[in-house]
């Protein structure tokens, strides 16, 4: 038995010694060992060369992996392009036919007279609005030849020249116009055509046919409208003249008037307080009046009432309109219950006597002996019912604005008529008024694009409806 001495001087031999010991041990008592060893010693050397074969196989096997990777990338990149591309000209076919169908059909169904036909001059297709205006259904039109169509208009030689003569460089004609019948029954027709390319590659010809029949007539309804436009323009500057000069002559004596009324309160003549009151109104109003002649002026010489629509704030219009009221309202003892109102697009001159004209209609119309009552409120309009109504404009908010009073009321026959003028269905000595106040809020209203129409229960009351437009 080989014993192996082993020292442990702060610890264990250095394994590579041991193994040397241990070597020479083994080949002392086996010295066969040595040829072993010689030969365990080729072999492994053989295994390592073999082993380094390997390993350059190895490496040559991941390069050559390696590219066959990227071939296969490459393969399913082409291969995901051509699908791709397979697919897009699928849809791009897809489309095309949708196209195709949708022309089609928007063409067939133009209100417009139009033909399409083929280089034979056969009918291809035919808009709805061409057999309308020709009284024909498309079994009469499609696939028959243009000339052989029943009417006049097809055997025209006019028509066969122009289609004759289209080639290529001269490929259209425009606004050429043929006559047929004679006296009451003529009809004149403005043709165009133009050469298109179909997809086959055939050669096709685009009709248009305009009916200029009534065109004579049209022009001398304008000429007629021109003449009454010009009466009516010279119309307008007599009026404005004449609003010119009423207008100096109102503003003459106001202005007389405010100057004698601040000279009493200025000099401080001997009046009571009651009194300068009194003469700070007649001032107050004074001033307004000259401020509604001045607009009154202005708005004379406004052609568009659109361009001079502002932003108005019916609160203070009707603060304005109370105050002018002020000594109506303490006589008849007045209640006025008023909500907060909207501000609207409009002309505060025509604003402040709307509500004047549709307030002092209130105060007047009451009844004896009973104060009179007068609510104004408002309410949103929906887009249904404004939908009901013909002469609005569904687009846009509306609010509505009521009067309501508890007066005598009047017959609903009337409804109508009193927004007319001169029209009056009360005596003038029981209730005085010149019979324009109503006339005027509706012709104020429609020109703001608004509605009015009136409520009511003869002894009972009255509500005025105004329909006024939030924006324009």
């Amino acid at each position: 038995m080989l014993a192996v001495n082993t020292q442990t001087a702060g610890g264990s031999i250095n394994t590579r010694q041991q193994l040397e010991q241990l070597t020479e041990a083994l080949l002392r008592q086996h010295p066969e060992g040595l040829s072993i060893a010689e030969k365990y010693e080729a072999i492994s050397e053989e295994l390592q060369a073999s082993n380094e074969e390997l390993a350059s196989g190895c490496e040559e096997l991941i390069m050559i992996n390696a590219e066959l990777e990227r071939t296969k990338d490459e393969l399913q990149n082409d291969n995901g392009a051509l699908v791709a591309l397979n697919e897009t000209l699928f849809n791009r076919q897809q489309e095309l036919t949708r196209d195709r169908n949708y022309i089609q059909g928007v063409f067939v169904t133009i209100r417009d007279p139009l033909l399409v036909i083929d280089h034979e001059f056969k009918v291809k297709m035919a808009t709805a609005g061409f057999l309308a205006k020709f009284s024909m259904h498309s079994g009469e039109v499609e696939n028959k030849v243009l000339f052989d169509l029943p009417g006049s208009l097809w055997q025209h030689p006019e028509l066969k020249k122009y289609l004759a003569h289209l080639q290529p460089g001269y490929d259209s004609f425009c606004d050429i116009q043929l006559n047929t019948g004679n006296g009451d029954a003529q009809k004149s027709f403005v043709i165009n055509a133009r050469q298109l390319e179909s997809v086959e590659g055939n050669t096709t010809i685009l009709l248009s046919f305009e009916d200029v029949s009534d065109k004579r007539k049209v022009q001398e309804n304008l000429l007629s409208l021109h003449r009454r436009n010009e009466e009516l323009s010279h119309s307008n500057t007599e009026l404005e003249e004449f609003a010119s000069i009423a207008s100096h002559d109102l503003q003459e004596p106001l202005r007389k008037m405010l100057t004698f009324a601040n000279t009493i309160i200025e000099e401080k003549f001997d009046v009571d307080d009651h009194a300068r009151q009194y003469l700070q109104k007649i001032g107050a109003a004074g001033g307004r009046m000259q401020q509604i002649i001045r607009d009154l002026l202005d708005y004379a010489k406004i052609s568009d009432t659109e361009k001079t629509l502002q932003p108005v704030n019916l609160n203070e219009v009707l603060q304005n309109v109370l105050t002018d009221l002020e000594v109506v309202i303490q006589e008849k003892k007045a209640n006025l219950l008023i909500q907060q109102l909207p501000v609207v697009p409009g002309i505060e001159l025509y604003m402040n006597q709307l509500f004047y004209n549709l307030i002092n209609n209130a105060l007047k119309f009451s009844k004896i002996a009973v104060p009179p009552v007068i609510q104004i409120y408002t309410r949103p309009v929906s887009v249904e019912a404004l939908q009901q109504q013909d002469d609005l404009d569904a687009h846009i908010p509306f609010i509505e604005i009521i009067i309501k009073d508890n007066g005598i009321g009047l017959d609903t026959s009337f409804a109508a008529k009193i927004f007319q003028p001169f029209q009056r269905i009360n005596t003038r000595t029981a209730y005085p008024g010149t019979g324009i106040g109503l006339a005027l809020c509706r012709k104020i209203v429609l020109q703001h694009r608004g509605k009015i129409y009136v409520t009511s229960i003869e002894g009972e009351g009255t509500e005025f409806h105004l329909l006024l437009p939030l924006q324009l």
